[in-house]
């Protein structure tokens, strides 16, 4: 996959509302992305949820990829999957981010899987190495220390922990 200067989030959504967790990482995504020199995009998928891509857009996305149909209105994890490797497949972003709710725990592995990509669960930190590369950190051995984790497969894949990042 030829890689564009792009790093992607999903966003979760319940009955039209945007779970915290995404704004979260639109706000860390906003920082790594500065660093990178790339632009932030940003996945919804849902029925009758156009509104929640303007709030996307305020909340630090350059661009959204709005998927607004009644048959995404429930969480099905094979659908969103399907959706969302098609469109990274188009787009090559370096970096994708999930967080680590239920539904994202669900969704990124089967992502990662049809992408034949590395996923990192459960980061409570995110920051860019000397090379440009995504370190992803998270507890290791009953959380005593932290693993700084990097993904050589492209797209760069984590699920990150709700409440352990600023959102804008």
């Amino acid at each position: 996959m030829e890689q564009h200067k792009e790093l992607m989030v999903f966003v979760e959504q319940h009955s039209g509302s945007i779970h915290p967790v995404s704004y979260e990482l639109l706000g860390k995504g906003r920082e790594i992305a500065s660093k990178l020199g790339m632009d932030v995009s940003s996945v919804l998928l849902g029925s009758n949820i156009a509104d929640g891509a303007k709030e996307l857009i305020y909340r630090g996305a350059d661009k959204v990829f709005l998927y607004d149909h009644p048959s995404l209105a429930d969480f099905d994890p094979i659908n969103y999957k399907n959706n969302i490797v098609r469109l990274i497949r188009e787009m090559s972003p370096e970096i994708a981010l999930f967080g680590a709710t239920h539904l994202g725990r669900s969704l990124a592995p089967r992502v990662a899987a049809a992408l034949e990509t590395g996923l990192t669960a459960d980061c409570t930190g995110l920051d860019v190495d000397s090379d440009g590369s995504l370190l992803q950190i998270r507890p290791a051995f009953s959380g005593n220390i932290f693993a700084h984790i990097k993904t050589t497969a492209r797209p760069q894949m984590a699920t990150v922990r709700y409440r352990v990042m600023q959102s804008l």
